[in-house]
């Protein structure tokens, strides 16, 4: 059994939110969004602990969670009482369960599930509409509710006959006449419900951490009883359980079923209730008093036991650092990992006798509100690690976190599925709230998409609003610092605008797409050859493609006209030819040897050969393309037109080449490129006005700095 989707309402900072989970989900976000409500909600949900009126984002309405469950088999089941077994076995339907907690203001919260029932209202006859009806007057009622089956209800003399031939009108209706409808949970099964349910782990980011390690109540006890449960079917403590059996019996009367009552209680205890008996008898001479005494259970011992830990001072758990106690949480839950290891590959080992299905042990959701907190790196890894394994067995786990070790390149391959992140917004005329966004990457292209961004960025940009895209280090150098130089507020690590380098033009689509479903709104900064040879990698208006193309065909023109000559440089030959490898190219010299050999005509080309010089031919033609474009002393027609629709749709075009082109002057063009980039760094510190030097764009009749219009856009 797995909780699948989740459901909140007008709880806390959340006032609507649905979201797929997995067997690993991990929540991320900005401070104060939302992300530790998500799991408080859960936690109450299973937990059954009430709801002040400081919980409700609208005071006058409901809050509502729901968790939809699937994959519920029949030893799930069995863990609840005969009774309410059988009436949950009704409302599971394909393994499926819904269930819903309805919490009204100053009242005790209700318990409902979503059923399969008829979509005609007409089928779903209550008891309050056969109540007082007997005879011919159900007969006529039920006739007339459902007139197609009128001759079904013929001599009807009791409700009992009257819901039994309901229902199986009802059973016999095609499944595309049922629909999910709520309805209350049956009566008493409430307490019951909870052993179907997982039992929640709730370990929050306190500061104090003291809170967590009391006994009795807190989630460090739980732990350790969950650690002590896996041996509790050992010999010698099976002993001790059962003698819990005769204890019990010591301690309380025996109830028969023929009615009779077997007292065989410690005298002592008699006697404790016999006095409490007189004395209450003389002030209510009709009252009674009886001890009941619960069984003890181990959970119970385990549960008020204390840690010692000796780190050069043995003392309580509760004295230590905050490191210390949290590590200490996962070495539990890594003991817990490795003790059900051990036992599954002992239930291996047993054979099968066929027996009886038996109640699977209740499952555990583990919520860690930043588990990270106070671990070293490499201690987090470790920590990722153990999770994972918390999820692959019967549990599920659900994170918040900040930690780049939760958006790796391997976090999907290790058992994360989901991705849900919490954005804060801010409606008018509304008090603040959590938006949610669900990204399920167990789908292929973006389990593809998250570890090539994961492995280049190290997944920065999973936590802010903006992400700027550019192709290389030059532009991610360079822009960072030219920016903060034209306007201190253009600062990108203050804004939480995180710059990405994308290795290429040709990611951009595949980058832009994946951001956008965590509601990131992406800005992209590409040279002036994007223009050239890779504008087809982005998806523009129809209008932006024809004035492309009319200024593609002008430049052609220009070209035309002035028989406009280049020479191919040595590093453009070497890109294009050096897509043949040398093992291709020693083949080749083999077979050029051969013909030489047989006398053959050595001018016969290879279709690759003349593939690179059709390369060859194509760049030369690309490269006058760039040169035209790039003379600012051109006026082309729809140049500045297209620049300027791309802005408006967060796509920025340098008009004047490369990013080196807006270096100053004095750079060492001997060094590598991101070296020059530092140098261009260093010198724009020193530089007063920092505009006087940068090219300029003109628009209408005036001269704009480019990264004036680029930069406004982006920290607008």
């Amino acid at each position: 059994m797995r909780i699948t989707n989740i459901k909140i309402q007008n709880y806390r900072g959340i006032e609507h939110c649905n979201f797929q989970c997995s067997k690993f989900t991990c929540i991320i976000g900005e401070n104060n969004a939302g992300k530790s409500t998500i799991l408080s909600a859960l936690n109450i949900f299973l937990s059954g602990a009430k709801l002040s009126n400081s919980d409700f984002y609208d005071i006058e309405k409901n809050v509502e969670i729901e968790l939809e469950m699937e994959e519920i088999e029949e030893s799930d089941v069995l863990r609840l009482t005969n009774e309410h077994a059988e009436k949950i076995r009704e409302v599971i339907y394909d393994k499926k369960l819904t269930l819903l907690r309805r919490y009204k203001k100053d009242e005790s919260p209700a318990w409902l599930h979503k059923k399969l029932m008829p979509k005609d209202d007409r089928f779903n006859i209550t008891d309050d509409e056969l109540k007082g009806k007997r005879g011919k007057d159900l007969e006529s009622y039920l006739s007339s509710k459902l007139p197609e089956f009128s001759e079904r209800f013929t001599s009807v003399d009791s409700q009992k006959k009257a819901r039994a031939i309901c229902e199986e009108i009802i059973k016999d209706l095609p499944i595309e006449q049922f629909v999910l409808k709520e309805t209350p949970l049956v009566t008493g099964i409430d307490n019951s419900i909870r052993a179907l349910l997982p039992e929640p782990i709730f370990i929050a980011a306190v500061k104090d951490f003291k809170d967590e390690v009391k006994p009795k109540e807190s989630n460090f006890a739980k732990l350790l009883v969950i650690l002590i449960s896996l041996i509790q079917d050992t010999p010698a403590l099976t002993d001790i359980v059962n003698s819990f059996d005769g204890l019990y019996k010591l301690l309380n009367r025996e109830y028969r079923e023929d009615g009779s009552i077997l007292d065989d209680r410690d005298s002592h205890l008699k006697n404790v209730e016999s006095k409490m008996h007189l004395f209450l008898k003389e002030i209510f001479p009709n009252a009674k008093v009886e001890l009941q005494i619960d069984k003890p259970e181990l959970k119970q011992i385990f549960a008020n036991s204390q840690i010692l830990v000796d780190d050069g001072i043995k003392s309580s758990i509760e004295t230590k650092g905050d490191g210390l106690k949290r590590a200490l949480v996962f070495a539990i839950l890594r003991t817990y990992i490795e003790i059900s290891k051990e036992q599954k590959n002992q239930e291996k080992n047993i054979d099968s006798l066929g027996e009886n299905i038996k109640p699977k042990p209740q499952p555990y959701l583990f919520l860690f509100e930043e588990p990270e907190l106070y671990l070293h790196p490499s201690a987090q890894k470790i920590l990722f690690e153990a999770l994972e394994r918390l999820s692959f067995e019967k549990n599920q786990v659900i994170v918040t976190t900040h930690s780049p070790t939760f958006l790796s390149p391997t976090a999907t391959s290790k058992g994360i599925g989901t991705f849900v992140k919490v954005k804060k917004e801010y409606p008018a005329n509304k008090k603040p709230l959590g938006k949610v966004i669900t990204v399920n990457v167990e789908e292929m292209t973006l389990k593809n998409a998250f570890q090539m961004i994961c492995y280049e960025n190290n997944a920065v940009a999973f936590f802010a609003k903006k992400v700027l895209l550019v192709e290389g280090d030059c532009d991610l150098i360079y822009i960072k610092e030219l920016a903060k130089k034209l306007d201190e507020s253009w600062n990108f690590d203050y804004a939480n605008i995180p710059i990405v380098k994308m290795n290429g033009k040709s990611s951009i689509k595949r980058y832009k797409e994946f951001f956008e479903k965590f509601e990131i709104e992406v800005f992209a900064l590409f040279d002036s050859d994007f223009m050239i040879d890779g504008f087809d990698q982005i998806e523009v208006s129809e209008q932006i493609k024809i004035k492309r193309s009319s200024m593609i065909a002008e430049i052609d023109k220009i070209i035309e006209s002035e028989n406009l000559k280049i020479d191919i440089s040595k590093d453009d030959v070497k890109s294009i030819t050096s897509k043949r490898t040398w093992k291709e190219r020693y083949n080749r010299l083999k077979e050029l040897v051969k013909n030489l050999q047989d006398s053959k005509n050595l001018t016969n080309l290879s279709q690759n050969e003349i593939d690179e010089l059709n390369n060859l031919f194509i760049e030369e033609e690309q490269i006058r393309r760039r040169i035209v474009f790039n003379d600012s002393t051109r006026s082309l027609l729809y140049k500045q037109d297209i620049l300027s629709l791309l802005r408006e749709v967060n796509i920025f075009i340098l008009s004047h080449g490369t990013i080196e082109s807006y270096y100053p002057e004095g750079i060492n063009k001997s060094t590598d490129k991101p070296t020059q980039a530092l140098e261009a760094v260093e010198k724009i510190k020193d530089v007063i006005d920092i505009k006087s030097i940068l090219p300029k764009i003109k628009i209408g009749d005036t001269n704009n700095c480019e990264f004036d219009l680029i930069f406004s856009k982006i920290f607008s």
